[in-house]
């Protein structure tokens, strides 16, 4: 969560005490089901990108990432998440969901929008 938070000023507003807490919830879900997938880029022994996913049947799901900003010139979080796409392919997945949100890197390695419908249903 530190490479969440340190990436963009509005991540690290985001990642307060209860959203951290929040997403040691759900990766201990995840892990005990089998699907998750945290991912680090290193150098010289130190972490400078990190992918939080999630696998399902077939897909790999880009849920949040971070990268140590004083890197952003090599980027860092790019070469990371492209990495993680190989292992998707690697791993039979056909396909790689960087999920909502317009981010140009999400172009930049192949994602193309689509539409995101939200059911409410109520009693």
């Amino acid at each position: 969560m530190e490479l969440h938070r340190k990436s963009h000023p509005a991540k690290e507003a985001f990642m307060d005490e209860a959203m951290a807490t929040f997403f040691r919830d759900v990766a201990e879900g995840f892990l005990a089901s089998g699907r998750l997938r945290l991912g680090f880029l290193s150098t010289r022994g130190t972490d400078v990108a990190s992918v939080f996913q999630f696998r399902t049947d077939g897909a790999l799901l880009l849920y949040n990432s971070g990268y140590d900003p004083k890197l952003r010139a090599a980027h860092p979080g790019l070469v990371l998440i492209a990495r993680s796409i190989g292992q998707a392919v690697e791993e039979g997945c056909a396909e790689y969901d960087f999920l909502r949100g317009t981010e140009r890197y999400k172009y930049d390695l192949g994602g193309v929008d689509r539409v995101v419908y939200r059911l409410t249903v109520t009693a």
